[in-house]
């Protein structure tokens, strides 16, 4: 079985918003309508007639009409029930005999409202996402944009109706790709997230909505589809979506299971450069370097060093280099190049909390060899034990600057004040001010939790 490689970081919810339905609710309540399938199919029929004529396919009127009539079929499962809508209201409207049962899906519970054309999933009281079930006409979005194009393309005098129609057309793949992430379907979500930014490079929007684009290369690449993955990342790139540096990333998660490893390692090579913090990037080439035998992980550093040497007060690239050496063990060399990293960037949060974990990790590490020594049974046996316990606790005092002035720069980040909980607790008998810290940054902490 060929090995599959899969994401170093959990997966990040996505950026863009959730569309909405087509529907007002300034009234606070939902105007959820009944579908009649076989009434919206015959209509369907009618207008595929239309652009099946001679004369009718000529005009731009026809085929609005076609592709408002295919929007329609998409969106009226769903018309009137959106994202936000309060579950109380949503029960009062579809009627109390809606089954309902508790799920959970990748750790998260939901209630489930099984309406007539839909799934409503609910948490907090509100509805989070929506799966329709009732399809009316497979893929009626597509031909949705077809027609809308082809409206515009017979006549540019109805832009206006065209823009409208393609906006809806992008807000309801949107809705949906939104339901199937939620339910799990990554692949059809990432078809829907491309979909709806097919629609917003459409010449009448004119406005490439790169979110979208990514988000369909992370579905993509996550639910294991690397063809259409490496295809929509790519596109991410070339609008210069870098996401701090995850398009690298996950084009290389694609060209490797796509078995071109070397192209992946030169991709990641390349990103490591650009966006040295990037720490998929940095576990993801270390990973390459340590499968391959005829590589060395250590190979890595050259490459920001010479990032450094063209841009040397570039606190990143030195933060970067730090990530490198801490990843591989060499805990002295991180710890001077976060420093570097800190003395030209001080209002860093990131180079100020690794360099205080990096801390942790050197004062963790000495304790291990600590704990080797053998019981002191002459004075200078306890001297070397009493240096070398010295020795941790500085390094585990050392930790603190750099971590309390990360929790200066970002009180909210409940990372830092957990590793000054835990330092502060080690050293509470060394002084008064340590206990201080430790009752502070506990009782911080607790509150933090809650």
């Amino acid at each position: 079985m060929k090995r599959t490689i899969l994401m170093v970081a959990a997966l990040l919810m996505m950026a863009a918003p959730m569309a909405k339905a087509q529907v007002d609710t300034s009234l606070g309540f939902a105007d959820i309508e009944e579908v009649n399938v076989e009434k919206s199919r015959a209509a369907l029929k009618k207008q595929d007639a239309a652009i099946a004529d001679a004369k009718k396919s000529l005009k731009a009127a026809t085929w609005l009409k076609h592709a408002n009539e295919y929007y329609a079929a998409a969106n009226d499962p769903v018309a009137g029930v959106f994202a936000g809508l309060n579950e109380t209201v949503l029960l009062n409207t579809v009627g109390a005999k809606t089954p309902t049962e508790d799920v959970v899906l990748n750790g998260a519970k939901y209630r489930v409202y099984h309406c007539d054309n839909f799934d409503a999933y609910c948490g907090n009281g509100q509805i989070l996402f929506v799966v329709a079930t009732t399809v009316i006409y497979p893929n009626a979005l597509d031909v949705a944009y077809e027609s809308y194009s082809k409206a515009y393309e017979l006549s540019p005098k109805v832009e206006k109706k065209v823009h409208e129609g393609l906006t809806n057309v992008m807000n309801l793949h949107i809705f949906n790709a939104q339901g199937l992430y939620g339910i799990g379907k990554l692949p059809e979500a990432a078809s829907e997230f491309y979909k709806a930014y097919r629609a917003s490079c459409h010449p009448v929007i004119n406005h490439a909505d790169t979110v979208d684009v990514y988000n369909a290369a992370v579905m993509a690449t996550v639910g294991g589809d690397f063809e259409n993955g490496l295809k929509y990342v790519e596109e991410a790139m070339k609008l210069n979506y870098m996401e701090g540096g995850e398009t690298y990333y996950y084009k290389s998660v694609c060209l490797y299971n796509l078995d071109r490893k070397e192209e992946a390692k030169e991709v990641l090579k390349v990103g490591i450069t650009e966006y040295p913090t990037n720490n998929n990037i940095i576990e993801t080439l270390l990973q390459y370097y340590n499968e391959d035998e005829n590589s060395n992980p250590r190979d890595i550093i050259p490459m920001v060093r010479r990032a450094i040497a063209k841009d040397p007060s570039n606190g990143a690239l030195h933060l970067g280099m730090g990530r490198i050496h801490a990843k591989l063990g060499d805990l002295e060399s991180a710890i001077a190049s976060m420093q570097t990293a800190v003395s030209l960037n001080p209002a860093d949060f990131y180079a100020n909390f690794y360099l205080g974990d990096t801390f942790l990790e050197k004062a963790t590490a000495l304790e291990a060899e600590l704990n080797k020594l053998p019981f002191p049974t002459n004075a200078e046996a306890k001297a070397a034990y009493d240096q070398a316990l010295k020795n941790v606790n500085n390094a585990f005092a050392s930790a603190i600057a750099p971590l309390e002035m990360a929790y200066g720069l970002n009180p909210k980040e409940i990372a830092t004040v957990e590793r000054l909980k835990n330092v502060c607790f080690r050293l509470r008998d060394e002084s008064a001010d340590m206990k201080a810290k430790y009752d502070k940054y506990n009782d911080l902490y607790n509150s933090m939790r809650k």
